[in-house]
């Protein structure tokens, strides 16, 4: 009986840990790209096709960041996040590079860019690459109500 309660609970831990740590599916779309979708906030974005393993998303109920992945290193990209309007007034001023994305119910939903240039070492030319691309990315971001 102790066994099956230890084990229940390393099975719990583990479920949680995991949950809180996991990457978001990425999903195949039908133009090459791939396709994330967060229910929770209510948006998708799609990102070129060369990025998939080398993008990790992190969740929280307000935010969604997508960082670059440099080895065993993350480096921030940019992130989608959800405020109310009078708080988004509040920090407006504060915030870096963003694009406003949706402002629905009261709230606004922005992407807020990095403001990292390059990246030394062997994936610098990569990660140029990759912000290159990221205005466009940004621009497609869809608000789906």
């Amino acid at each position: 009986m102790k066994n099956l309660v230890k084990a229940s609970i390393l099975v719990l831990a583990l479920f949680a840990f995991n949950r809180a740590g996991a990457s978001a599916p990425l999903i195949r779309s039908t133009d090459g790209n791939y396709q994330y979708q967060n229910a929770q906030m209510h948006f998708q974005i799609e990102m070129p096709i060369e990025w998939k393993d080398k993008i990790k998303v992190d969740e929280t109920e307000n935010s969604t960041t997508f960082s670059y992945l440099n080895g065993t290193e993350k480096v921030f990209l940019f992130s989608v996040n959800k405020l109310s309007e009078t708080d988004f007034l509040n920090v407006r001023d504060q915030l870096g590079d963003i694009t406003v994305v949706a402002h629905p119910k009261g709230q606004v939903l922005y992407a807020e860019k990095t403001s990292k240039d390059h990246l030394k070492g062997a994936n610098k030319d990569e990660f140029s690459k990759i912000l290159q691309g990221l205005d466009a990315v940004i621009a497609n971001i869809h608000y789906q109500d």
